[in-house]
């Protein structure tokens, strides 16, 4: 993984981890959502499959930028911008 880890900024136990996380190769700091797989017998959640299709498919200011997708060792991370509020 070319990510490392930094705090955790969100955790809802039903559905995702959020952590604050660094790309390696380039320093920038990004937020890495973990996707939770809870008695999944049949892979992805279908809300974690959806979220990613549409995040591809948009391209506004006002929607947070998809940058990357990977599975390890069976867990989902989805990598965005880190969003300042």
């Amino acid at each position: 993984m070319s990510y490392s880890l930094l705090p955790m900024l969100e955790a809802n136990s039903l559905i995702r981890e959020v952590h604050k996380a660094k790309y390696r190769p380039t320093d920038r700091v990004v937020a890495l959502k973990r996707i939770l797989m809870h008695n999944e017998k049949e892979g992805m959640p279908v809300t974690a499959l959806r979220e990613i299709k549409i995040l591809k498919a948009l391209k506004h200011p006002n929607v947070v930028e998809l940058l990357d997708m990977f599975v390890v060792r069976g867990a989902s991370f989805i990598i965005h911008p880190l969003a300042r509020h």
